[in-house]
Protein backbone atom coordinates (compact mmCIF):
# COMPACT_ATOMS: atom_id res chain seq x y z
CA UNK A 1 0.00 0.00 0.00
CA UNK A 2 1.26 3.65 -1.10
CA UNK A 3 2.14 5.43 2.17
CA UNK A 4 0.02 8.57 2.44
CA UNK A 5 -0.07 11.38 4.80
CA UNK A 6 -3.49 13.53 5.65
CA UNK A 7 -3.18 16.91 6.23
CA UNK A 8 -5.68 19.89 7.08
CA UNK A 9 -7.33 21.62 4.14
CA UNK A 10 -8.39 24.33 5.89
CA UNK A 11 -4.83 25.33 7.30
CA UNK A 12 -2.96 24.70 3.38
CA UNK A 13 -5.51 27.27 2.22
CA UNK A 14 -4.52 29.80 5.37
CA UNK A 15 -0.75 29.13 4.56
CA UNK A 16 -0.97 29.46 0.70
CA UNK A 17 -2.95 32.51 1.11
CA UNK A 18 -0.75 33.67 3.49
CA UNK A 19 2.53 33.65 1.00
CA UNK A 20 -0.20 35.15 -1.85
CA UNK A 21 0.08 32.04 -4.31
CA UNK A 22 -2.89 30.87 -6.33
CA UNK A 23 -3.68 27.25 -6.24
CA UNK A 24 -2.40 26.99 -9.84
CA UNK A 25 1.00 28.94 -8.99
CA UNK A 26 1.15 26.34 -6.47
CA UNK A 27 0.48 23.41 -8.21
CA UNK A 28 2.90 24.76 -10.90
CA UNK A 29 6.06 25.00 -7.61
CA UNK A 30 4.77 21.42 -6.62
CA UNK A 31 3.96 19.63 -10.20
CA UNK A 32 6.98 21.99 -12.24
CA UNK A 33 6.88 18.59 -14.80
CA UNK A 34 2.79 17.93 -14.93
CA UNK A 35 1.12 18.32 -18.62
CA UNK A 36 -1.62 20.55 -19.03
CA UNK A 37 -4.13 21.30 -15.89
CA UNK A 38 -3.18 17.75 -14.70
CA UNK A 39 -0.84 19.39 -11.62
CA UNK A 40 -3.58 21.49 -10.71
CA UNK A 41 -6.23 18.90 -10.65
CA UNK A 42 -3.97 17.26 -8.80
CA UNK A 43 -3.13 19.97 -6.27
CA UNK A 44 -6.74 21.03 -6.27
CA UNK A 45 -7.86 17.70 -4.92
CA UNK A 46 -5.07 17.50 -2.24
CA UNK A 47 -6.17 21.14 -0.82
CA UNK A 48 -9.69 19.99 -0.87
CA UNK A 49 -9.31 16.25 0.97
CA UNK A 50 -6.43 16.43 2.75
CA UNK A 51 -4.74 13.39 1.48
CA UNK A 52 -1.58 12.90 -0.23
CA UNK A 53 1.94 11.58 -0.31
CA UNK A 54 4.88 12.17 2.40
CA UNK A 55 6.71 13.85 -0.76
CA UNK A 56 4.11 15.60 -2.14
CA UNK A 57 3.46 17.24 1.03
CA UNK A 58 7.08 17.76 1.91
CA UNK A 59 7.14 19.74 -1.29
CA UNK A 60 3.64 21.42 -0.58
CA UNK A 61 4.94 22.75 3.29
CA UNK A 62 8.42 23.85 1.38
CA UNK A 63 6.31 26.35 -1.31
CA UNK A 64 4.16 27.92 1.36
CA UNK A 65 6.73 27.89 3.19
CA UNK A 66 5.93 25.90 6.71
CA UNK A 67 7.08 22.64 7.92
CA UNK A 68 4.27 19.74 7.49
CA UNK A 69 3.65 19.70 11.10
CA UNK A 70 2.47 23.18 10.39
CA UNK A 71 -0.08 21.66 7.80
CA UNK A 72 -0.78 18.33 10.21
CA UNK A 73 -4.59 18.48 11.85
CA UNK A 74 -4.30 18.86 15.45
CA UNK A 75 -1.71 21.78 14.81
CA UNK A 76 -2.66 25.04 17.01
CA UNK A 77 -0.60 27.32 14.75
CA UNK A 78 -0.01 27.69 10.66
CA UNK A 79 1.69 30.08 8.73
CA UNK A 80 0.25 33.38 10.79
CA UNK A 81 2.59 35.81 12.99
CA UNK A 82 0.86 37.86 15.82
CA UNK A 83 2.08 41.71 15.97
CA UNK A 84 1.79 42.88 19.72
CA UNK A 85 2.61 46.19 20.79
CA UNK A 86 2.49 47.56 24.73
CA UNK A 87 1.88 50.87 25.84
CA UNK A 88 1.53 52.03 29.75
CA UNK A 89 0.05 54.93 30.09
CA UNK A 90 0.31 57.05 33.70
CA UNK A 91 -3.39 57.94 34.57
CA UNK A 92 -2.30 60.15 37.16
CA UNK A 93 0.08 62.24 34.78
CA UNK A 94 3.02 61.35 37.25
CA UNK A 95 6.82 62.26 36.13
CA UNK A 96 6.46 58.18 34.40
CA UNK A 97 4.58 59.59 31.83
CA UNK A 98 3.78 57.46 28.50
CA UNK A 99 6.47 54.54 28.40
CA UNK A 100 5.78 53.10 24.89
CA UNK A 101 7.06 49.62 23.72
CA UNK A 102 8.03 48.74 19.93
CA UNK A 103 6.06 46.61 18.81
CA UNK A 104 7.21 42.98 17.43
CA UNK A 105 6.07 39.71 15.29
CA UNK A 106 5.68 36.02 17.32
CA UNK A 107 4.80 32.87 16.32
CA UNK A 108 1.20 31.57 18.07
CA UNK A 109 3.85 30.10 20.55
CA UNK A 110 5.78 33.28 21.56
CA UNK A 111 2.74 35.29 21.74
CA UNK A 112 1.40 33.42 24.41
CA UNK A 113 4.44 33.91 26.27
CA UNK A 114 4.80 37.48 25.52
CA UNK A 115 1.34 38.52 26.45
CA UNK A 116 1.94 36.38 29.81
CA UNK A 117 5.11 38.03 30.83
CA UNK A 118 3.48 41.71 29.62
CA UNK A 119 0.23 41.14 32.06
CA UNK A 120 2.47 39.32 35.07
CA UNK A 121 4.64 42.14 35.16
CA UNK A 122 1.65 44.88 35.59
CA UNK A 123 0.47 43.38 39.46
CA UNK A 124 3.82 44.00 40.42
CA UNK A 125 3.96 47.20 39.91
CA UNK A 126 1.76 47.88 42.56
CA UNK A 127 3.02 46.06 45.30
CA UNK A 128 3.37 48.89 48.14
CA UNK A 129 -0.38 50.28 47.38
CA UNK A 130 -2.88 49.33 49.47
CA UNK A 131 -5.96 47.27 49.04
CA UNK A 132 -6.31 47.19 44.90
CA UNK A 133 -7.65 44.59 42.25
CA UNK A 134 -6.93 44.70 38.23
CA UNK A 135 -9.43 44.83 35.78
CA UNK A 136 -9.14 43.78 32.42
CA UNK A 137 -11.27 45.21 29.30
CA UNK A 138 -10.61 42.95 25.90
CA UNK A 139 -12.35 43.71 22.35
CA UNK A 140 -11.94 42.48 19.15
CA UNK A 141 -12.54 45.31 16.54
CA UNK A 142 -12.57 42.98 13.37
CA UNK A 143 -8.95 42.92 12.79
CA UNK A 144 -7.68 43.35 16.50
CA UNK A 145 -7.29 42.79 19.90
CA UNK A 146 -7.36 45.67 22.26
CA UNK A 147 -6.14 45.00 25.82
CA UNK A 148 -6.26 47.44 28.74
CA UNK A 149 -5.10 46.80 32.12
CA UNK A 150 -6.13 48.92 35.51
CA UNK A 151 -5.97 48.83 38.77
CA UNK A 152 -8.76 49.83 40.96
CA UNK A 153 -9.77 50.74 44.66
CA UNK A 154 -13.10 51.07 45.93
CA UNK A 155 -13.76 54.90 47.34
CA UNK A 156 -15.31 55.90 50.23
CA UNK A 157 -19.38 55.68 47.94
CA UNK A 158 -18.32 52.09 46.93
CA UNK A 159 -17.43 53.48 43.35
CA UNK A 160 -14.63 51.87 41.57
CA UNK A 161 -11.69 54.31 41.02
CA UNK A 162 -8.90 54.05 38.78
CA UNK A 163 -5.20 54.61 40.05
CA UNK A 164 -1.64 55.17 38.89
CA UNK A 165 -0.45 53.38 35.16
CA UNK A 166 -2.91 51.72 32.77
CA UNK A 167 -1.41 49.27 30.73
CA UNK A 168 -2.59 49.03 27.14
CA UNK A 169 -1.88 46.02 24.70
CA UNK A 170 -2.80 45.64 20.77
CA UNK A 171 -2.44 42.40 19.46
CA UNK A 172 -2.78 41.84 15.35
CA UNK A 173 -2.58 39.22 13.02
CA UNK A 174 -0.38 39.65 10.18
CA UNK A 175 0.81 37.56 7.24
CA UNK A 176 4.50 37.33 5.19
CA UNK A 177 3.32 37.91 1.58
CA UNK A 178 6.41 36.86 -0.94
CA UNK A 179 6.27 40.22 -2.80
CA UNK A 180 4.68 42.72 -0.65
CA UNK A 181 5.91 41.56 2.63
CA UNK A 182 4.53 42.00 6.29
CA UNK A 183 1.17 42.45 5.40
CA UNK A 184 -1.83 42.65 8.07
CA UNK A 185 -4.85 40.46 7.63
CA UNK A 186 -7.88 39.43 9.50
CA UNK A 187 -7.49 36.12 11.31
CA UNK A 188 -9.86 33.54 9.97
CA UNK A 189 -12.44 31.79 12.51
CA UNK A 190 -10.38 28.91 13.83
CA UNK A 191 -7.17 31.04 14.56
CA UNK A 192 -9.59 33.94 16.11
CA UNK A 193 -10.98 31.66 18.27
CA UNK A 194 -7.97 29.83 19.48
CA UNK A 195 -6.02 33.43 20.16
CA UNK A 196 -9.37 34.45 22.15
CA UNK A 197 -8.74 31.73 24.26
CA UNK A 198 -5.68 32.05 24.96
CA UNK A 199 -6.00 35.63 25.17
CA UNK A 200 -9.14 35.02 28.21
CA UNK A 201 -6.94 32.35 30.07
CA UNK A 202 -4.04 34.70 30.55
CA UNK A 203 -6.47 37.26 31.49
CA UNK A 204 -8.23 35.25 34.03
CA UNK A 205 -4.66 34.38 35.32
CA UNK A 206 -3.57 38.09 35.88
CA UNK A 207 -6.51 39.72 36.73
CA UNK A 208 -9.06 39.94 39.44
CA UNK A 209 -12.06 41.49 37.07
CA UNK A 210 -12.35 40.61 33.37
CA UNK A 211 -14.44 42.30 30.49
CA UNK A 212 -14.37 40.14 27.21
CA UNK A 213 -15.83 41.73 24.29
CA UNK A 214 -18.72 43.51 26.62
CA UNK A 215 -19.18 40.16 29.08
CA UNK A 216 -17.84 40.85 32.43
CA UNK A 217 -16.31 37.91 34.86
CA UNK A 218 -17.74 37.95 37.08
CA UNK A 219 -21.04 39.88 36.63
CA UNK A 220 -21.31 43.04 38.92
CA UNK A 221 -24.49 41.67 40.60
CA UNK A 222 -23.89 38.04 41.56
CA UNK A 223 -21.84 36.33 44.38
CA UNK A 224 -19.07 35.02 43.54
CA UNK A 225 -18.08 30.99 45.05
CA UNK A 226 -15.79 28.23 45.18
CA UNK A 227 -16.64 24.92 43.22
CA UNK A 228 -14.71 22.23 44.94
CA UNK A 229 -14.62 18.84 43.14
CA UNK A 230 -13.20 15.59 44.69
CA UNK A 231 -12.08 12.39 43.15
CA UNK A 232 -11.40 9.28 44.71
CA UNK A 233 -10.57 5.74 43.39
CA UNK A 234 -9.96 2.75 45.74
CA UNK A 235 -8.65 -1.19 44.62
CA UNK A 236 -10.88 -3.64 46.04
CA UNK A 237 -11.37 -7.51 44.95
CA UNK A 238 -10.39 -6.48 41.99
CA UNK A 239 -12.46 -4.01 41.52
CA UNK A 240 -11.58 -0.10 40.68
CA UNK A 241 -14.00 1.72 42.88
CA UNK A 242 -15.20 5.54 41.89
CA UNK A 243 -15.86 8.19 44.20
CA UNK A 244 -17.28 11.48 43.20
CA UNK A 245 -18.43 14.89 45.20
CA UNK A 246 -18.48 18.46 44.78
CA UNK A 247 -19.58 21.29 47.20
CA UNK A 248 -19.97 25.58 46.68
CA UNK A 249 -18.07 27.65 49.42
CA UNK A 250 -19.88 30.51 49.07
CA UNK A 251 -17.96 34.13 49.29
CA UNK A 252 -14.09 34.50 50.08
CA UNK A 253 -14.08 34.60 53.75
CA UNK A 254 -15.56 30.96 53.82
CA UNK A 255 -13.38 29.46 51.43
CA UNK A 256 -10.15 31.05 52.97
CA UNK A 257 -11.51 29.46 56.47
CA UNK A 258 -12.71 26.12 55.55
CA UNK A 259 -9.53 25.55 53.48
CA UNK A 260 -6.90 26.67 56.08
CA UNK A 261 -9.03 24.75 58.30
CA UNK A 262 -8.33 21.63 56.13
CA UNK A 263 -4.88 22.17 55.37
CA UNK A 264 -4.36 22.43 59.38
CA UNK A 265 -5.61 18.96 59.83
CA UNK A 266 -3.63 17.66 55.84
CA UNK A 267 -0.10 18.80 56.91
CA UNK A 268 1.00 16.85 54.26
CA UNK A 269 -1.41 17.76 51.11
CA UNK A 270 0.27 19.52 48.33
CA UNK A 271 -1.27 22.07 46.53
CA UNK A 272 -0.57 22.69 42.99
CA UNK A 273 -1.96 25.44 41.07
CA UNK A 274 -3.02 24.62 37.31
CA UNK A 275 -4.83 26.80 34.48
CA UNK A 276 -7.37 29.11 36.50
CA UNK A 277 -7.05 26.94 39.58
CA UNK A 278 -5.67 24.41 42.05
CA UNK A 279 -5.19 21.04 41.98
CA UNK A 280 -4.83 19.16 45.39
CA UNK A 281 -3.09 15.50 46.34
CA UNK A 282 -4.49 15.01 50.04
CA UNK A 283 -1.69 12.61 50.67
CA UNK A 284 1.66 13.78 49.41
CA UNK A 285 2.80 9.77 50.55
CA UNK A 286 2.65 6.73 48.35
CA UNK A 287 0.63 4.56 50.30
CA UNK A 288 2.08 1.22 50.70
CA UNK A 289 0.31 -2.42 49.42
CA UNK A 290 -1.37 -4.27 51.78
CA UNK A 291 -0.37 -8.26 52.69
CA UNK A 292 -4.30 -8.58 52.88
CA UNK A 293 -5.51 -8.84 49.18
CA UNK A 294 -9.11 -8.12 50.67
CA UNK A 295 -8.32 -4.78 52.10
CA UNK A 296 -9.29 -1.75 50.16
CA UNK A 297 -6.30 0.49 49.29
CA UNK A 298 -6.60 3.89 48.13
CA UNK A 299 -4.80 4.36 44.56
CA UNK A 300 -5.53 7.98 43.37
CA UNK A 301 -7.69 11.00 45.20
CA UNK A 302 -7.39 14.49 44.34
CA UNK A 303 -9.35 17.94 44.57
CA UNK A 304 -9.88 20.86 42.36
CA UNK A 305 -10.95 24.13 43.11
CA UNK A 306 -12.27 26.78 40.70
CA UNK A 307 -13.46 30.21 41.71
CA UNK A 308 -16.60 31.88 39.34
CA UNK A 309 -20.37 32.28 40.04
CA UNK A 310 -23.45 30.10 39.48
CA UNK A 311 -25.93 31.35 36.57
CA UNK A 312 -28.48 32.07 37.68
CA UNK A 313 -30.87 31.40 34.17
CA UNK A 314 -29.13 27.55 33.82
CA UNK A 315 -28.06 27.42 37.13
CA UNK A 316 -24.30 26.31 35.90
CA UNK A 317 -21.46 27.28 37.34
CA UNK A 318 -19.42 29.82 35.33
CA UNK A 319 -15.69 30.44 35.92
CA UNK A 320 -14.34 33.74 36.77
CA UNK A 321 -10.71 35.24 37.31
CA UNK A 322 -8.42 33.96 39.85
CA UNK A 323 -5.05 35.80 39.83
CA UNK A 324 -1.46 33.85 39.97
CA UNK A 325 -0.22 35.88 42.64
CA UNK A 326 -3.47 34.97 44.52
CA UNK A 327 -3.27 31.37 44.00
CA UNK A 328 0.60 31.11 44.62
CA UNK A 329 -0.02 32.48 48.21
CA UNK A 330 -2.58 29.90 48.93
CA UNK A 331 -0.01 27.17 47.76
CA UNK A 332 2.56 28.24 50.01
CA UNK A 333 -0.49 28.49 52.26
CA UNK A 334 0.08 32.21 53.12
CA UNK A 335 -3.19 33.49 54.20
CA UNK A 336 -2.29 36.41 55.78
CA UNK A 337 -3.55 39.55 53.86
CA UNK A 338 -5.49 36.97 51.73
CA UNK A 339 -8.99 38.33 53.37
CA UNK A 340 -10.88 41.52 53.67
CA UNK A 341 -10.12 43.57 56.80
CA UNK A 342 -14.17 44.37 57.26
CA UNK A 343 -14.69 43.83 60.94
CA UNK A 344 -16.87 41.00 61.47
CA UNK A 345 -17.09 39.52 58.44
CA UNK A 346 -14.39 36.66 59.14
CA UNK A 347 -15.77 35.77 62.67
CA UNK A 348 -19.08 35.73 60.49
CA UNK A 349 -18.05 33.48 58.18
CA UNK A 350 -19.34 30.07 58.33
CA UNK A 351 -17.22 27.70 58.07
CA UNK A 352 -17.83 24.12 56.08
CA UNK A 353 -15.83 21.16 55.88
CA UNK A 354 -13.87 21.84 52.53
CA UNK A 355 -13.62 18.56 51.08
CA UNK A 356 -17.23 17.55 49.86
CA UNK A 357 -18.57 14.25 50.40
CA UNK A 358 -18.25 11.81 48.25
CA UNK A 359 -20.44 9.20 46.70
CA UNK A 360 -19.57 6.01 44.37
CA UNK A 361 -20.82 6.45 40.91
CA UNK A 362 -19.22 3.21 39.35
CA UNK A 363 -16.72 0.27 39.26
CA UNK A 364 -14.67 -1.24 36.14
CA UNK A 365 -12.28 -4.65 36.98
CA UNK A 366 -8.73 -4.63 36.72
CA UNK A 367 -5.66 -6.92 36.53
CA UNK A 368 -4.41 -5.14 39.34
CA UNK A 369 -3.43 -6.55 42.33
CA UNK A 370 -2.20 -5.34 46.06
Amino acid sequence: MRPSEVLDPKRIKAARDAVGLTQMETAELVFPNSRGKTGTVSYQRIERTGKTSPKTAVKIAGCLNVTVDDLRPGQEWANTLWWISHEEVDGEGGEDGNRPEIGATHDGGSLSWELDRILKEYPLKFDHYGPWKVYAKCDFDGSAFHIRMSRRTNSADNRSVAHGICSSITIRSCKFHRQKGLLWCKPNEYLFEFIEKQIKNLLFSNADFVVMNGKAFPPHDVTACYYVAAHKSILRDGKIIIFRGKRLLMGRCQFICSFKEWLDNNPGAAVHKIVNGLTINPSADLKAGSSNAREPMEIDHQISVRYGWLDTNSGAFEEAPWPDYDRANLVVRKFIGLLPDIPGEIDDAEVLAFEPEMFEIGEHKTNATL
